[in-house]
């Protein structure tokens, strides 16, 4: 039964955690429809992958780390944090870390200026992180507070 349900969750693009965080299985390109398409841009909540957020100086220093799989192009397309829990946009992205295609580490990293995050987000408030899988699906990857 357990066999039968993985084969199935592998075969439509699933993507599955196993304690640790977000896992990307392959999708198979031949099963893509409409339906498909849209179920994309849907939030997927089964991550246990954690943000975090560091003031060091005139730096903000975001991170996602406990990522199932190792951040880069065969697993992610890339990790964003934003100033709301809505998915990353134009408007809400306050940075972007991109997946290389060697990557060994557990986690992706990003800093900005504090200056430019200032603009963006007060001291306080809490940033959210999300990564997005090779299939395209959005994870939460849970939030944290800046303080500065």
């Amino acid at each position: 039964m357990l066999k039968k349900a993985m084969t199935t969750a592998l075969a439509t693009g699933v993507l599955l955690t196993s304690g640790g965080g977000v896992l990307a299985a392959e999708k198979n390109p031949g099963q893509e429809s409409a339906k498909t398409a849209a179920a994309t841009a849907a939030v997927q909540t089964t991550s246990t992958a954690y943000t975090s957020v560091d003031v060091v100086g005139s730096t903000v220093q975001f991170g996602v780390q406990g990522l199932q799989s190792p951040f880069n192009t065969k697993y992610y397309q890339r990790v964003a944090w934003t100033s709301d829990p809505a998915l990353p946009n134009t408007f809400n992205t306050l940075a972007v870390a991109v997946a290389s295609p060697s990557g060994t580490s557990y986690s992706a990293y990003k800093s900005e200026s504090l200056s430019s995050i200032r603009s963006k987000v007060a001291s306080g408030q809490r940033i959210y992180g999300w990564a997005r899988a090779a299939n395209g699906l959005w994870y939460e990857a849970g939030s944290a507070v800046i303080n500065y």
